[in-house]
């Protein structure tokens, strides 16, 4: 399996796993339709930015089994094209959106986290969990936004930090971002002993 179809399966499955365990959250059809798309554009980036396999048609295959009649590759590709975007530093820097100023919120308490502005890994993953909580955020408002953010960022980022780590080896504690990634993972307990508080 090309590195960037396991990166969509795994995106996939935590999402899935944070509404129905963590959330609790019934999905619309049209919420899982975009997530889909989220997920598959952040596996094309992956691919692209670092696994090099020419995956493209592979994801576009694997987003359209998931979708069927409601896929659509213009939506596809205007959701890669905006994650691209989103990974800008100073995005997270200024916040504006509710999960990065759960960033800005958190940090001080959590330094190393500034750490995932350094590097492409780090901002892919930040990228994609930003466009993971606006979408829920949007459509569950009776849910606090600040919990929705800690819920996917805590997911989503134990998620790249098995993709990055699978693809880079021993390299990987090399990468500018991985103090980010590897606080995460240490401190995943006790920061979800403190949510279900």
């Amino acid at each position: 399996m090309k590195k960037a179809l396991d990166c969509y399966s795994q995106i996939t499955d935590a999402f899935d796993y944070l509404c129905s365990s963590w959330l609790r959250l019934d999905l619309a059809d049209g919420t899982r339709k975009e997530a889909i798309n989220i997920a598959g554009a952040s596996a094309y980036l992956f691919d692209n930015l670092f696994a090099e396999e020419d995956a493209g048609s592979d994801i576009t295959r694997a987003v359209y089994e998931d979708l069927r009649s409601s896929y659509d590759p213009k939506e596809l590709s205007a959701k890669a094209t905006s994650l691209r975007l989103g990974m800008d530093k100073a995005l997270y820097e200024k916040g504006g959106t509710p999960f990065r100023d759960y960033y800005r919120w958190i940090l001080p308490s959590e330094p190393d986290l500034e750490n995932a502005l350094k590097d492409n890994a780090g901002l892919l993953a930040f990228a994609t969990i930003d466009a993971f909580v606006s979408l829920l955020a949007e459509q569950n408002k009776e849910v606090s936004a600040l919990r929705i953010a800690e819920i996917v960022f805590l997911n989503l980022t134990r998620v790249f930090e098995r993709v990055f780590r699978s693809h880079y080896g021993p390299d990987f504690r090399f990468l500018a971002s991985s103090p980010y990634f590897l606080s995460v993972e240490e401190q995943f307990e006790r920061i979800r002993a403190s949510i279900e508080d």
